[in-house]
């Protein structure tokens, strides 16, 4: 195999895994202990590990440490799902990938050693991930483009963000256009150089002697001479999803509704225009001109002009703002009783949900409402924002003891029984379903933990378990889910971490200790750490354990 080895690998000796992707392993006995594992390429310093992707639930990654603690490169592995061996083919030149499903992937040594970092065997890596989508930051911005040109901006769209690195070439994912080429700051058509980021971050063009540096002024970056002797821009790479709440594709925006319910009061409708905007833009849409009392207005969000260039969640939506002008007519003053946004024709925020104040004309926005996270709702029975992720089958084994004892298998009646909502100001969010509020989670110790199910339906219901409470106070699975097949059930604890600053409560280990749920081997926590990764959970040190 030329240096080429496979071996197996437990999920704490691996590095740093990129946050848009899971650790995928199968079970392997190891001195008489079944343990969760995953098979590595090996050779040289160089190790190549196959990691599920967090966002296509159907696609994986081989990724390539070509040093064996940075990434510097990767190859998208389509159809493939849970990496379950890989073995060397008979040629000697290449290994094939088998996943859970039996499929297969075949990949070269040349193709590896292609995705080291290095253009030539002896020489320095690169600095930059080879086929993998990544952000450029400054510690403080990213590096963006649009219209030719490259600049720097705090929050922009995810794609205007994104390069690709390959043959020496930065490559712009939106557009592909390559950095130097078709966008500035450029070096001459005819240039062969390489781009090249320096372990001290400089992002260095050909020779070394001329790099990527920002303008404070203006934010354009610009291709100039590299003065050693006094501080550059200092790039760094950072990958999609790090740092952000990942987002359910479910909460990608296609309809934007408003629904606004004008007062029923005498003389709450007017003869003026009244403008919208979203978040505070620059851009505005009409909602009306002119309208009576007790009128229900439901316009259409022209999101192509409100957001231009751009893909939008649910959850980017922080405000509504209103703005009146003036047509000269009788009954300026107006109320609203209600405004709601409607997304997808599914889910739906209400903004104002008692009567405004009298509003009238202004220079600026004359009412401007707040978009709550947790104000989102299922439109049919009002219950939380609720979104299915990738559903694995299980089999579910009542227990006669149950209905013996009379048990509830009606969740919402039982005390203490939420949904797990998410992470916010680092505490761990759930809404209790008796007592239709929301509540904060407390961090477990070694005397207690929670019960868990993962529903077909995408959610994840909880309950806090004391492990001194009597067996016959004991909250099963099978009550959790209402007598339900699950697509998962187990135990987890949420720990405190002092290395996550902007979180202090976090998932720390889930074990698929189901009881009435027959377990699967483990293989359906990978969807779970899916769901919580899009709930804003920090899932990279989250140590998985499953058990019969």
């Amino acid at each position: 195999m030329y240096g080429f080895n496979v071996q197996w690998h437990a999920r704490e000796t691996l590095p740093q895994i990129p946050p848009d992707l899971l650790f995928a392993g199968a079970s392997k006995a190891v001195q008489g202990t079944v343990q969760l594992l995953t098979p590595v390429i090996c050779w040289g310093d160089s190790r190549a590990y196959v990691f599920d992707d967090r966002v296509h639930h159907q696609h994986a990654w081989l990724v390539v440490y070509g040093d064996g603690e940075h990434v510097t490169g990767g190859q998208q592995l389509v159809d493939f799902r849970h990496v379950s061996a890989i073995r060397e083919l008979p040629n000697g030149i290449a290994l094939e990938l088998h996943d859970a499903s039996g499929r297969t992937a075949e990949i070269s040594h040349l193709q590896l050693q292609g995705l080291t970092g290095r253009d030539r065997r002896d020489a320095e890596i690169e600095g930059l991930p080879t086929g993998m989508p990544f952000f450029l930051s400054d510690g403080h911005d990213m590096l963006a483009a649009e219209d030719g040109r490259a600049y720097l901006a705090a929050v922009p769209d995810s794609l205007a963000a994104q390069w690709l690195f390959s043959n020496g070439r930065l490559t712009h994912v939106a557009t592909r256009q390559v950095l130097g080429l078709g966008i500035r700051p450029l070096p001459s058509g005819r240039d062969t150089g390489r781009w090249h980021l320096s372990p001290e971050g400089r992002l260095m063009y050909g020779d070394g002697a001329r790099g990527l540096v920002a303008d404070d002024a203006t934010s354009e970056v610009l291709l100039q001479a590299l003065d050693k002797a006094r501080l550059e821009t200092r790039w760094q790479v950072m990958w999609p999803g790090q740092g952000r709440r990942r987002k359910a594709e479910g909460l990608l925006v296609d309809k934007l509704e408003v629904r606004l319910q004008v007062a029923e009061d005498y003389w709450a409708g007017t003869s003026d225009k009244i403008y919208f905007s979203i978040n505070g833009g620059a851009r505005r849409q009409l909602l009306a001109e002119g309208f009576e009392r007790g009128t229900l207005l439901r316009v259409p969000v022209d999101l192509a002009h409100l957001m231009p260039g751009r893909s939008v969640f649910a959850d980017d939506l922080d405000s509504i703002e209103l703005y009146q002008v003036s047509m000269g007519g009788t009954g300026a003053q107006w109320r609203m009783s209600s405004l709601d946004l409607r997304v997808n024709d599914q889910i739906s925020n209400r903004v104002l949900g008692s009567a405004s104040g009298w509003l009238k004309p202004a220079e600026k926005a004359n009412w401007s409402g707040r978009v709550n996270w947790l104000d989102w709702r299922h439109e049919q029975d009002q219950s939380p924002l609720d979104y299915a992720g990738l559903t694995y089958p299980v089999d579910w084994l009542p227990m006669l003891a149950d209905w013996r004892y009379w048990r509830s298998y009606d969740p919402s009646s039982i005390d203490g029984v939420c949904q797990l909502i998410g992470v916010s100001a680092g505490h761990v969010l759930a809404y209790d379903l008796k007592e239709k509020s929301v509540v904060y989670l407390k961090p477990n110790t070694k005397d207690d933990a929670y019960t868990w199910v993962y529903t077909p339906q995408g959610s994840i219901i909880v309950k806090h378990w004391d492990k001194a409470t009597s067996r016959d106070q004991y909250i099963r699975h099978s009550q959790l889910g209402a007598g339900k097949p699950v697509v998962c059930a187990g135990e987890l604890s949420i720990g405190e971490s002092s290395s996550h600053l902007a979180i202090s409560d976090l998932l720390g280990m889930i074990n698929d200790a189901s009881g009435h749920y027959k377990p699967d081997g483990g293989a359906c926590l990978g969807h779970v750490l899916e769901r919580l990764a899009q709930l804003g959970f920090d899932t990279r040190d989250t140590q998985t354990h499953s058990r019969a």
